[in-house]
C-alpha cells in the first residue's frame, strides 16, 4: 500500500521520463526505518534526488577483482605457447589455444588488465589462424586432394565455428565428392 502511494506521488510530481520498473527498482520493499527517497514538491529537486540515488547505486557496485597471480601466469603461458605455435605455422594448435584463452577471458567476471592481449586481438589471431588453414585447404583442393581439404577445413570449425568461408568450402567440397561418386567408372 505504501509503495503504491509513493509511486503515485512520484508520478504526480511530474517525472514522466521514469517508468514504474525503474522507480520500483529504487524502492526496495518498504521496511521500518529511514525513508528510501524523500520527495520534494519541486520537480527539479526531485529529479536531482533521483539522479543522486542512481549515481550512488552505480558507485556501490563491487570493485572489479584482479586475476589471481597463478591464473594470470597460466593464461600468459598459454598465450606464449599459442604465439609459438603460430610462428611455427601450426595454425590448428595455435587456434585451439587462442580459443581457450578467449573463452576464459570472456567468461570471467574478473578484469583482464593483467593479460597482455585483448579480446579483440584474440579475435584477430583466431581469424588469422582460420584464414591460414583455409588457404592450406584451398591448396589441397586445387591439387585434387578433396578429402585432405575437408579435413583441414573441419579443423577450423573446432576452434572457430562461426568461420563462414570454411563452412562454404566444406559444403562445396562435399557436393563435389557426391557428384564425383555419381560419375560412371571408366
Amino acid at each position: 500500500m505504501k509503495k503504491r502511494l509513493l509511486l503515485s506521488l512520484i508520478f504526480t510530481a511530474g517525472l514522466g521520463g521514469c517508468t514504474p520498473a525503474i522507480l520500483t527498482s529504487w524502492l526496495k520493499p518498504l521496511q521500518p526505518g529511514p525513508p528510501v527517497l524523500k520527495l520534494s514538491p519541486d520537480r527539479h529537486k526531485t529529479e536531482e534526488q533521483i539522479s543522486r540515488v542512481q549515481k550512488k547505486k552505480e558507485n556501490q557496485t563491487a570493485p572489479k577483482k584482479q586475476f589471481p597471480p597463478l591464473y594470470t601466469q597460466t593464461l600468459e603461458s598459454l598465450l606464449f605457447l599459442a604465439d609459438q605455435q603460430f610462428q611455427q605455422q601450426n595454425y590448428f594448435a595455435a587456434g585451439k589455444l587462442y580459443r581457450q584463452i578467449h573463452l576464459k577471458l570472456r567468461q570471467s567476471k574478473i578484469t583482464v588488465s593483467n593479460i597482455n592481449i585483448s579480446l579483440a586481438e584474440l579475435d584477430r589471431q583466431l581469424e588469422s589462424c582460420a584464414n591460414q588453414l583455409l588457404t592450406q585447404g584451398l591448396l589441397a583442393y586445387r591439387r585434387g586432394n578433396l578429402e585432405e581439404a575437408l579435413e583441414i577445413w573441419h579443423k577450423i570449425n573446432i576452434f572457430n565455428p562461426q568461420h563462414t568461408a570454411s563452412q562454404r568450402a566444406i559444403q562445396t567440397t562435399r557436393l563435389q565428392l557426391k557428384n564425383l561418386e555419381k560419375l560412371p567408372a571408366t
